[in-house]
């Protein structure tokens, strides 16, 4: 058996040979140019004792089998299909509605092509026309779960398994033939073309497959790089930890005064490279008081060696200026070009929301164009924040001088202060509007007690009878002038019992009044109480008794108002 099999892989055709297999050894030789070097005749009787599977091969072997070419033993190890495992033989299948009839020995397979990439879809060709869907998945479910089958009218199929493993197990049914049994199940069918068929199975190009092996592929790298992001991050932690850990630098090392250090010194401050790491060294010496009048040519000498590089660091840094400058208007270029698109976005959908255009649109467009016009909103604050930006900072450098450039900076900050003083005052008032709030709206709870308790009193004192008629008469005459003392002491001595309780309840009700009441709201409290007491009434009393209620006046012209106040407590000595 292998060695047929090895005679037929020598044959010029390699499609004889089964579609899979590859090209013949010869044709792999010439493609490649591979030279083949001459070898000393090996003795093929003495092969018989080394362990191959197959006999020794003898003189008397027909050359023709192998198509007139001999192959070297020597060079079966190149080919990989020559391998000893023994072909399974095929089997007729027997099922419900169908029997599958096992293609002859020695037959070769359909051609096939190559597998796609995550293919779990094969093409099945060769039906008979009386086939139906039950018939085929029952021949393919053995071979795995069948996701999608689609049955053409043209005697193929497409069927889609949920494992791509499925795929290669159902490629053994290839080259079947195929018989439609009668609803009985004993009795096949005519042996025609509506009855019987060969089955040729191979791979599909499916775009789901292709879809899913692709999703697969980037989940896999999404994966890897995730991977990578979390050990990177992991290393930059370490490193981060480890850099904490570090000591802090050392401080300059200050050179013990000499001599001979003096003129070391004097040539690194020379040098431009040495200059920056010396100076502290001169400058403890100075404070010191190293310098003396043997010393002081060379410390002056020192002293204008550190001026002329005055004029190279200015150098420096009006370049580094330049430099930044021109790096600030770069990104402001930029980032103005970016906002002059973004507006020109803005004016996009601004045009798309005119009546004429807008009405075309369907609901969910309109609502989608809506969504992003409303994103755009935030394009205008981008513009002014450009400006405070870039264009507020030019005045640094378009040659204004550093005197107007600090005077500006203090007016800033001055206008600063003011503005965070006058928020401050604002706060302050804000705060004291509530503390006046709160304590009027605790007067107002106040007051809502009490009239609720005088309510009581009121229905308490319904029984009793009414004010005198004295009261509501004409009025008593004014009181008398300061001068006769005893004669007013007798007249508020005399004081009749209707004022006494109108003087008890405005005296109740302006103590809890501080700020006093207007005579309306005085009076509306007494005629809650008294409803038969009149408004000339109670302006009379209020007016009579001077030193138990006294009247205050506020406001100009037409806001002017009056308001009576208990001053009972505040006049007694």
């Amino acid at each position: 058996m292998m060695m047929s099999g090895m005679f037929n892989m020598m044959m010029p055709n390699p499609m004889m040979a089964g579609g899979m297999m590859p090209s013949s050894g010869m044709e792999m030789m010439q493609s490649t140019s591979m030279e083949i070097i001459s070898q000393p005749p090996i003795d093929i009787t003495a092969m018989g004792t080394q362990p191959l599977a197959a006999p020794p091969l003898t003189p008397s072997m027909d050359m023709s089998m192998m198509g007139g070419v001999m192959m070297d033993p020597s060079i079966m190890g190149m080919f990989p299909n020559m391998s000893n495992e023994i072909v399974p033989e095929k089997k007729e299948i027997v099922l419900k509605h169908s029997k599958l009839v096992a293609p002859a020995p020695g037959t070769p397979q359909p051609p096939r092509r190559t597998r796609p990439p995550g293919c779990r879809t094969i093409f099945v060709g060769g039906l008979p026309e009386k086939i139906r869907e039950n018939a085929v998945r029952e021949i393919f479910e053995r071979y795995g779960r069948i996701q999608i089958l689609r049955l053409s009218k043209k005697n193929f199929c497409h069927i889609r398994f949920d494992r791509e493993s499925c795929v290669d197990a159902a490629m053994v049914i290839s080259g079947y033939r195929i018989k439609v049994l009668n609803k009985e199940g004993d009795k096949e069918e005519d042996d025609n073309n509506a009855s019987s068929g060969w089955l040729h199975v191979d791979y599909a190009l499916s775009r789901d497959d292709q879809n899913e092996y692709e999703r697969r592929q980037r989940l896999a790298l999404r994966v890897q790089q995730q991977q990578m992001q979390q050990m990177s991050a992991q290393h930059e932690a370490m490193s981060n930890r480890n850099a904490t850990y570090r000591r802090s630098p050392s401080p300059l090392r200050i050179q013990p005064f000499s001599a001979t250090a003096i003129v070391q010194l004097t040539e690194k401050i020379k040098s431009e490279e040495h200059f920056a790491t010396t100076l502290p060294t001169l400058i403890s010496w100075l404070e010191r008081g190293e310098c003396s009048k043997k010393s002081a040519n060379q410390f002056y000498s020192m002293i204008q060696a550190t001026n002329s590089h005055i004029r190279r660091l200015f150098n420096e840094k009006m370049q580094a200026e330049e430099e930044l400058q021109e790096c600030k208007d770069r990104v402001k270029n930029n980032i103005q070009n970016v906002i002059e698109q973004l507006e020109q976005v803005g004016k996009v959908f601004n045009a798309a929301t005119h009546q004429r255009v807008w009405d075309h649109f369907t609901k969910p467009q309109r609502k989608n164009i809506e969504t992003w016009q409303k994103m755009t909103q935030e394009f205008n604050t981008l513009k002014e924040e450009f400006s405070e930006r870039f264009f507020n900072d030019d005045s640094e450098y378009n040659g204004t001088s550093k005197g107007s450039y600090d005077s500006n900076n203090e007016d800033i900050n001055q206008l600063k202060r003011e503005n965070e003083s006058l928020q401050f005052q604002l706060e302050a008032y804000k705060n004291e509007v509530e503390v006046i709030k709160n304590d009027a709206q605790k007067e107002m709870e106040k007051f809502k007690a009490q009239f609720i308790a005088r309510q009581a009193l009121l229905g308490a004192m319904e029984n009793k009878p009414p004010l005198p008629s004295s009261v509501s008469e004409q009025p008593p005459p004014p009181p008398p002038l300061p001068d006769d003392a005893d004669d007013s002491l007798k007249t508020a001595a005399e004081v009749a019992p209707g004022e006494a309780r109108l003087i008890g309840v405005m005296s109740a009700f302006l103590q809890v009044h501080p700020r006093g009441a207007s005579l309306d709201y005085v009076v509306s409290y007494v005629r809650a109480l008294f409803p038969n007491v009149t408004q000339a009434i109670i302006h009379h009393v209020l007016q009579k008794y001077e030193d138990v209620f006294q009247k205050t006046t506020s406001g100009v012209g037409a806001n002017i108002e009056n308001r009576w106040t208990f001053v009972a407590f505040n006049n007694k000595t």
